[in-house]
């Protein structure tokens, strides 16, 4: 059960109490980290984290010091062990905290926290060794196939079921928090709009657990040192996947990202993060993910999903072009690009734009969306400087021929806005957001090389450093209303 939540009020006059323990320059150097983490409000989340809890037994106490400590080892780039050792021998690391010296919570205390906000349970198993790491090699920036063929498929049906996406998923609790901490304050101080654009992208992640195992046989008493007896592994659901940025394979998990980025602030903020196999292809999870954000930000609406080629296929976008969804895609081409084709008795390039009689590129000239077509235009006719090469126009028209392509005939040709056009181009640039995203998650905040081992703690210490993401978001927003205010 809970005893008490400290309430962001009663945080702040904490750490004004502690102020005068830490010296002047403990304060000059942390002075910057002690006003973003006054940022952050956990009041929002105080009705959810008793849902976790049961009604009797004994009280958990401090709760909100331990999250409010993991957001700042993640912030640091520092372990759990170590953050213990600051908070009982530094003042000035309980004052950021809002915590006395005689209140400093035990290292059993954050896996049980842990374990109520990410309830995967899971423990080390004994079996199978699970053989050599495979040798056959991708090429760079190729991602590993799925094992069945028509999995994406499958996975838009089970998600036009129309029904509640996983609701049992472990993870749905730190998902929650995230978004009732950090992504509501966000949006509170104009960050974040109810419409915008969503990067999505999915990276590899290791695991700290060993791909050899442990060896619990004794084996080795008896001068046999190769042997297939079954291993203890700590991290049961690792796996090897391949790192198409690096060229090589890991052992280790496949976390998957979405995220928006505002031009005003110039600040990328992640908006939801997903755990899965690291065999797992970018176009099955980026269904998943899709699905769950939008049961977890209903009130949002999506101006585009932007994706690389991993989910260039038709599945995914006829899923984007229903009208309950109505996701322009924004989802650049892979290897596999078709041929040019004929529609309508007019040649289409692979960007999927019409190519007049004599050679050109028609010219885009906007779309009419009660139809869900759009409208392009003669060369020579719609753009100044272009010359016709035919000897005889193509159309007795003055105002040159027209020429619609409708998106449901073919929504990866026809995009709801065409490729390589003006828009497109513009919102592509965006994509580079969720690529920042994971080198702020996986470097800046340690998660590469920390050695947390297992999904779901891997998973706490990703959601910990989202927060993170959005806290410096908030103190630069902060601070430039400040300036703006001073001027």
């Amino acid at each position: 059960m809970l005893k008490h939540l400290q309430t962001h009020e009663e945080y702040l006059n904490i750490q004004n109490q502690l102020r005068g323990s830490v010296t002047q320059e403990a304060l000059e150097e942390y002075g910057d980290l002690i006003a973003i983490f006054q940022l952050l409000n956990f009041d929002n989340s105080h009705k959810y984290l008793a849902t976790l809890y049961s009604s009797t037994g004994r009280p958990a106490l401090n709760q909100i010091e331990i999250f409010r400590s993991m957001v700042l080892c993640a912030f640091l780039d520092k372990s759990w062990e170590q953050m213990i050792h600051f908070l009982q021998h530094r003042a000035v690391f309980r004052t950021i905290i809002g915590i006395s010296k005689d209140s400093i919570p035990t290292l059993p205390s954050f896996y049980a926290f842990s374990s109520r906000i990410m309830p995967t349970h899971e423990k080390s198993v004994t079996r199978k060794p699970l053989g050599k790491k495979p040798t056959k090699k991708l090429k760079k920036n190729e991602k590993m196939a799925e094992k069945k063929e028509g999995r994406v498929k499958d996975m838009v049906t089970i998600v036009n079921k129309d029904k509640p996406f996983n609701q049992f998923r472990p993870e749905r609790h730190l998902q929650t928090l995230f978004k009732l901490i950090s992504v509501d304050t966000s949006m509170k101080m104009g960050l974040l709009s109810n419409s915008c654009y969503v990067s999505g992208d999915g990276t590899s992640v290791r695991t700290g657990a060993s791909s050899y195992g442990r060896k619990v046989c004794n084996c080795r008493k008896h001068g046999i040192f190769k042997c297939d007896c079954p291993r203890r592994y700590s991290d049961p659901k690792a796996e090897y996947g391949w790192d198409s940025y690096k060229a090589q394979y890991y052992y280790g998990h496949t976390a998957y990202f979405l995220s928006t980025y505002n031009k005003k602030e110039k600040v990328d903020l992640p908006l939801y993060a997903k755990m899965l196999s690291a065999k797992r292809h970018d176009s099955v999870t980026a269904i998943i993910s899709l699905a769950e954000f939008r049961e977890l930000y209903p009130e949002m609406t999506l101006k585009g999903f932007i994706s690389d080629s991993a989910s260039d296929n038709y599945p995914t976008y006829k899923l984007l072009q229903q009208p309950d969804w109505d996701i322009p895609a924004f989802i650049a081409l892979n290897n596999r690009t078709e041929a040019k084709f004929t529609y309508k008795q007019v040649e289409i390039n692979e960007d999927g734009v019409p190519v007049c009689e004599g050679g050109l590129p028609m010219i885009y000239n906007g779309r009419d969306n009660t139809r869900c077509r759009n409208k392009f235009r003669c060369p020579a006719m719609a753009k100044i400087g272009v010359q016709c090469p035919l000897s005889e126009y193509c159309s007795n028209s003055p105002y040159g021929r027209t020429v619609y392509t409708k998106t449901e005939d073919n929504p990866r040709a026809f995009t709801v806005i065409p490729r390589n056009s003006k828009k497109w181009n513009s919102v592509m640039k965006q994509r580079t957001s969720i690529e920042r995203i994971n080198k702020q998650v996986l470097r800046d905040c340690g998660i590469e090389n920390n050695g947390v081992r297992t999904r779901g703690r891997i998973n706490v210490w990703i959601t910990m450093a989202m927060m993170v993401i959005h806290l410096k978001a908030q103190y630069k927003c902060q601070k430039n209303e400040n300036n703006a205010a001073c001027q």
